[in-house]
């Protein structure tokens, strides 16, 4: 039997951290920059060790982080989560979600 094999998917995690990743090199953030910004101004507790989790996609990130590094990066939550893989070919093809057998095919996230 030949079944069709779907391309490797991603999970919740690491699509959130590809997009961190994106965004804080494009602002030209290192991740204890980022850190600081949001422990100092936005009064989220971040290290540049969770950065370099939450990038690698080993850490989630709360709704309530996500929203203060979309203020830290001074981008809206839609630019981050999709403008990522609207700027070059996606490395993702689906997004493995949390119930660990659907699948969303990437290009209807955006």
């Amino acid at each position: 039997m030949n079944a069709k094999k779907r391309p490797p998917a991603v999970t919740e995690g690491e699509w959130i951290g590809q997009c961190l990743r994106y965004w804080r090199t494009k602002v030209g953030f290192r991740q204890s920059d980022l850190a600081d910004l949001m422990r100092d101004e936005l009064g989220t507790p971040l290290t540049q060790g969770i950065v370099a989790n939450i990038e690698s996609g080993r850490r989630g990130a709360s709704l309530t982080e996500l929203m203060a590094l979309c203020i830290a990066l001074g981008v809206d939550l839609n630019e981050f989560l999709f403008q990522p893989f609207r700027d070059r070919q996606p490395e993702i093809a689906y997004v493995k979600m949390p119930d660990g057998v659907s699948y969303m095919k990437a290009g209807a996230l955006g």
